[in-house]
């Protein structure tokens, strides 16, 4: 994905999980688990492709919608992403309270 070099700065400004390389035109996520990593990269898709503008409120938001997912018991799913690794079930003992 080629992320447009005037969205790059407030991207990072968003998040610091969030990795561009210009020269490849690679996006990754670096985040604590896969699920976290996938709502990133949707989170820049949704940037680049203007259906959002980048912030950090806008990021977070999405990253805490994740956990209330979780602590609802359901499984988050994007259309997109299989997660052939079970990461994002609420039975992931990652995601359970302390």
């Amino acid at each position: 994905m080629r992320v447009p070099h005037e969205l790059a700065d407030d991207l990072a400004r968003s998040s610091e999980s969030i990795l561009i390389d210009h020269l490849k035109g690679e996006v990754g996520g670096r985040c604590a688990t896969l699920t976290a990593n996938a709502v990133t990269i949707q989170y820049v898709i949704d940037v680049v492709e203007g259906n959002v503008k980048p912030s950090k409120l806008e990021y977070e938001k999405r990253i805490k919608s994740m956990h209330k997912i979780f602590d609802a018991g359901e499984q988050f799913e994007l259309e997109w992403w299989p997660d052939i690794t079970d990461d994002a079930s609420p039975d992931n003992e990652y995601y359970a309270e302390e």
